[in-house]
């Protein structure tokens, strides 16, 4: 039940995101004048297609790890004299950087929408209730003690473990030391100082075990009821709580990319599908709130990657085009293909990457 409910989840997020990540290419080509040839959600051998009274295709493919938008293009066929005004080579090089930039940028705004309904309809949350401190880790050093409820990180409340590990995050990025407010057992409230110079809460897969602390467990549903809480706003609240939280998981992914690359995170952070299939599966299990924060998280991971400068990539293509915007002219046919080559090879590598991660959590 529980690989059906994974699967299930995993096909309904990437083909949520996808979806709408070539819909704002497909929406923003036909809005500037550029002929849309196919629709696709997925790879390969199509599953089911329909063609519109309009000449576009739509298909939906048997691959579901991607999609994408084919313009009219001469390059890629012969085009009649009476369409090449459509084609989308030969349109200007700002109507070619918007339709690319245009599926990236629907990414973030279909994170917004989802942060909106998520908050709307609420999420239920494990209160972030400690249950363990670890003999002298960081924690312990602050002055941890188990039943500690974190009330507020850096003066910013917080409610839920998700809530707080986004928090301690953050905090870990910009300063060495930070204050934590905690609620005890016996309701006083304490502010304590987590040091965490030299510590760097990513270099392991739980940021948590990094500090030395360890989640309360229920043990028996009842103790589950009064632990679990639903966090819930109202419409016009959940706008500003939306847009801030869209700006704040973008600027987190930015930061882990960012130690990715320099080594500082550990690896075992990058997940391939496997993994999000897990999670997507356990957050539907949780309820529908916790489901739409997924796929916006992921939705926000799917936008920044896409803008990474690399080739096949919305942002290679954004650099090259950069790139010709600064010399005049595009860049060849002959570097284009040597830059797709390259493309490939990264990101069969971190595909790789992340399948191996995929079968150690397994194998474990």
């Amino acid at each position: 039940m529980a690989l059906f409910v994974s699967l299930f989840a995993f096909i309904v997020a990437i083909g949520v995101i996808v979806s709408f990540h070539e819909f704002g290419h497909f929406w923003t080509a036909r809005r500037l004048g550029v002929t849309v040839l196919r629709y696709s959600i997925g790879f390969g051998r199509p599953l089911w297609s329909r063609r519109s009274d309009d000449g576009v295709e739509y298909v939906i493919a048997a691959i579901p790890l991607g999609g994408y938008v084919k313009m009219l293009d001469e390059r890629e066929g012969p085009v009649t004299p009476e369409k090449r005004h459509s084609a989308f080579n030969r349109q200007s090089l700002g109507v070619r950087t918007a339709i690319v930039a245009a599926g990236p940028a629907f990414n973030f705004v279909l994170a917004f929408i989802l942060y909106y309904c998520m908050f709307m309809v609420g999420v239920q949350a494990a209160r972030p209730v400690v249950g363990e401190v670890v003999p002298d880790g960081v924690a312990e050093r602050a002055g941890f003690e188990t039943g500690d409820r974190f009330s507020a990180v850096e003066g910013r409340p917080v409610e839920s473990w998700q809530q707080t590990l986004f928090a301690l995050l953050g905090a870990n990025f910009d300063r060495p030391a930070f204050d934590v407010e905690v609620v005890g057992v016996d309701g006083a409230q304490r502010t304590l100082s987590l040091d965490t110079a030299g510590v760097n809460l990513l270099e392991g897969e739980d940021p948590l075990e990094v500090l030395g602390i360890r989640p309360l467990r229920p043990a028996s549903p009842e103790e589950r009821h009064r632990y679990v809480t639903v966090v819930r706003h109202g419409a016009w609240e959940s706008l500003g709580l939306a847009a801030a939280k869209t700006w704040e998981v973008t600027a987190l992914t930015l930061q882990i990319m960012k130690r990715l690359f320099l080594g500082e995170a550990s690896l075992a952070n990058v997940n391939g599908p496997v993994g999000i299939a897990e999670y997507a599966g356990l957050s539907l299990m949780l309820g529908v709130g916790a489901f739409l924060g997924l796929l916006a998280l992921l939705s926000v991971s799917i936008g920044i990657l896409n803008l990474l400068p690399v080739p096949i990539l919305d942002g290679g293509h954004l650099l090259y085009y950069l790139v010709e915007f600064v010399k005049g002219s595009p860049v060849s046919a002959r570097t284009q293909l040597v830059g797709q080559w390259v493309g490939v090879i990264l990101l069969g590598g971190l595909m790789t990457l992340a399948l191996y991660n995929d079968l150690s959590r397994l194998l474990d």
